[in-house]
């Protein structure tokens, strides 16, 4: 395969645009990549579309391309799932990959907000050019609109929400989900049947709509409006969620803002990310650290013992020096200090001495 010749993308050598290509085809996946790394952008290649959706929660890509015909999710859902839960992302074009030039196809593509078709086989001269003509009215667009660091602060604020361990969902004053985290969209793979606003589906029709409806009363009225609900469709006792709904404190500009929250809560979260990092701010010692994470989990004491075969003297020696070192004097508090922080897990790190060490300093 010969690569076309064509001239620099729209941003500069110091700055190469970043292309996410979705496609489940290894050899087609390989030329595209290869294609679009010698026309001078930078590739991430994913064969799935859940693949790609997880690496939009780290990485923010300028231009998203994706064949239609996808294992598991479909190029359409993916382009859906984008445009409907990532509002962070409208302004990356999204463009299409197909094997038929169907004009119903390309109609819905356009309807749920693809940027641009391309028909296989792919013509790599017309790709690439499509690829920087997206760029460049992108880059245009940004001038007139906005602060040039408005997207990356968006993008950083959405990087910093999906590093909480609780579910966070925006609401429009349909009760239309705007917006959701990590923890809320892993929650949402849990409950079946599957749904577009599965938030509704696991607290009930009823009681969704009318929490909806109160809360833009109150807002009409300067006021303000909570309330609470538990997701228990369709999972075990052990793992029912609390729902807080909660307005934004003020209406919507356009019937499409976000008007309310809903906070997720699971009741066994044990939020092991923040008791090590508790356990490194006071001091703990390995072995109060490990009674400390078991303690957070709601085991009890002599359960302690038993799972880290020491004696249950030892272990009140350890809680002793745990209250001691975090201040605290009853266990209630010691539990509510150990879950008070919201951090989830890192996706992408496993090593517990690398989640809760300080960041290494470069050398001078």
């Amino acid at each position: 395969m010969a690569a076309p010749k064509h001239p620099s993308p729209a941003k500069g050598e110091e700055e190469r645009a970043l292309i996410l290509v979705c496609e489940d085809e290894p050899d087609l996946l390989e030329d595209l990549s290869a294609v679009l790394t010698e026309a001078g952008y930078d590739v991430l290649a994913e064969t799935s579309a859940e693949a790609a959706l997880a690496r939009l929660d780290s990485v923010r890509a300028d231009v998203i391309l994706s064949d239609i015909t996808l294992p598991g999710i479909d190029g359409m859902t993916f382009l859906r799932r984008v445009r409907q839960t990532r509002p962070d992302l409208n302004d990356v074009p999204f463009i299409l990959l197909t094997g038929f030039a169907d004009r119903s196809d390309i109609l819905a593509g356009k309807r749920a907000g693809a940027d641009d078709y391309l028909v296989k086989p792919v013509d790599y001269d017309l790709l690439v050019a499509a690829v920087d003509a997206q760029l460049r009215l992108a880059a245009r667009i940004a001038s007139v609109h906005g602060h040039p660091h408005q997207d990356d602060a968006v993008a950083g604020l959405v990087r910093a929400v999906n590093r909480l361990d609780f579910g966070l969902v925006l609401l429009d004053m349909r009760g239309r989900i705007c917006f959701s985290n990590r923890a809320a969209r892993r929650l949402s793979q849990e409950l079946s049947p599957p749904t577009r606003n599965w938030l509704r589906h696991a607290i009930g029709e009823a009681d969704y709509m009318q929490s909806i409806n109160a809360a833009y009363d109150s807002l009409r009225q300067g006021g303000c409006h909570h309330s609470a609900a538990v997701i228990s469709q369709d999972l075990p006792q052990d793992s029912w969620r609390l729902v807080v709904l909660s307005d934004l404190g003020s209406l919507p500009v356009r019937p499409g803002d976000p008007m309310m929250m809903a906070l997720i809560l699971g009741f066994d979260a044990a939020r092991r990310l923040g008791v090590r990092l508790i356990a490194q701010a006071a001091g703990l010692t390995a072995g109060e650290a490990a009674v400390a994470e078991l303690l957070a989990r709601g085991l009890r004491l002599k359960d302690i013992a038993d799972q880290l075969a020491i004696s249950l003297t030892t272990v009140n020696f350890h809680l002793r020096n745990i209250f001691q070192k975090t201040m605290t004097s009853r266990q209630a508090d010691l539990m509510l200090l150990l879950r008070s922080v919201p951090l989830a897990e890192c996706p992408h790190c496993t090593d517990p001495k690398g989640q809760a060490g300080p960041p290494s300093r470069p050398a001078t």
